[in-house]
């Protein structure tokens, strides 16, 4: 299935799914059940939810008080790089040889291909629980209720809600505040470094084989049955490591060429089809593979390569968004969590001065605006 195939199915059955789920909630009045369903939009309170987040901030109120008071300085630190990382990566855009970063929203099949979503959804619902959950449970050691908390889903990324009495916040110190505001970043922090310790630990180091991602329809690796997350070990008897080794073995070869691959699947004879392009890309070409590439790790659990190979994109699905939301949620911009953070050190220090509050807003907009606009310009997206 080509790519533009999955995307149209995958627009296709949401479109679907969310015109059946807006009928229903009609049809059966889900909203006496605390779900409430709009057009692209799911809510759902949970007095469960509720419970177990005061449950929690009740136990163990010490250590909470520790990783609150750590979760300023972690959110401080972060908000300084947020704003340098996006600095540094507009000057990466304009210098020769830069090496920018593409800053996007997810953009299903337009800045992320469809076949990564069930990882990114899976690391984002993950990322936002325990982002909100953070803020309720330090709300409640500092004294401020929760008013709701509970689950929604946006289009196609989940996540959750928790909603702290804003009368309360308003009136507790600037300390508390500080504490509920960093809370959510800085769990996002530590859950990173947690997934890359798990990435780290899991899985070897080196790689030991190429994973083919995409395959060219009707192209040799197609026609020999080589499907997607497959791996390929050997090139003639020959170990291949990594993607690049793949194809630099194959550089001195030409179109009709015998090739016996090793592959997850057994060995395979393919017969190497028409070059396009030079170098890497037209080794692609005489193998019928498009990108993106990827290397193989091996777990040291020794389930499989089908297994390894989706431990290891959740794992670092995981590790680079709960990082990008914790480096991103504290850029001093509304809405996120920075922009509150900032403004509430400022009105400490400064008092409430607006103009300062909005300054700082429309500097982080540029910023971002940038280097998303620098971005699409240097076609730096996923797909």
């Amino acid at each position: 299935m080509t790519s533009q195939q999955e995307i149209i199915n995958f627009a296709v059955g949401l479109a679907v799914f969310w015109a059946i789920t807006y009928i229903m909630s009609r049809v059966l009045r889900l909203e006496k059940y605390g779900l409430t369903v709009q057009p692209a939009y799911i809510r759902y309170e949970s007095s469960r939810f509720r419970r177990l987040l005061y449950k929690a901030s009740e136990r163990g109120r010490g250590l909470w008080k520790t990783y609150s008071n750590l979760g300023i300085a972690l959110a401080a630190g972060q908000m300084v790089y947020a704003v340098y990382f996006l600095l540094d990566n507009l000057v990466r855009f304009i210098q020769p040889g830069g090496g920018p970063s593409p800053v996007l929203p997810i953009l299903p099949g337009i800045t992320v291909r469809t076949y990564w979503l069930p990882y990114l959804l899976f690391a984002v619902a993950i990322a936002i629980i325990t982002h909100e959950a953070a803020h309720g449970i330090v709300a409640r050691t500092e004294g401020i209720p929760i008013k709701s908390a509970g689950a929604i889903l946006l289009l196609v990324l989940p996540g959750g809600f928790v909603e702290p009495d804003e009368e309360k916040f308003e009136n507790a110190s600037t300390t508390s505040k500080l504490r509920v505001l960093a809370a959510g970043s800085s769990i996002n922090l530590l859950t990173g470094l947690l997934a890359l310790l798990l990435l780290s630990t899991l899985f070897s180091r080196a790689s030991s084989g190429a994973v083919i991602i995409e395959t060219v329809e009707g192209g040799p690796l197609d026609a020999a049955g080589i499907q997607r997350w497959d791996v390929i070990y050997a090139v003639n008897s020959t170990p291949v490591r990594s993607v690049w080794e793949l194809a630099e073995y194959l550089d001195g070869a030409s179109p009709g060429d015998p090739v016996l691959l090793s592959t997850s699947r057994g060995d395979i004879l393919i017969i190497l089809g028409e070059a396009s392009g030079e170098g890497a890309e037209r080794v692609w070409s005489m193998l019928g593979a498009a990108p993106p590439f990827m290397n193989y790790h091996e777990s040291r659990l020794g389930l499989g390569s089908s297994f390894n190979i989706h431990l290891y994109l959740t794992l670092y699905w995981s590790f680079t968004v709960f990082l990008s939301i914790a480096v991103m949620n504290m850029l001093p911009l509304y809405p996120f969590d920075g922009e509150r953070f900032l403004y509430t050190l400022l009105r400490r220090f400064t008092g409430s001065e607006r103009w300062l509050q909005i300054a700082v807003n429309v500097f982080s907009l540029c910023l971002i605006a940038a280097n998303m606009i620098m971005s699409f310009m240097r076609n730096l997206i996923l797909i």
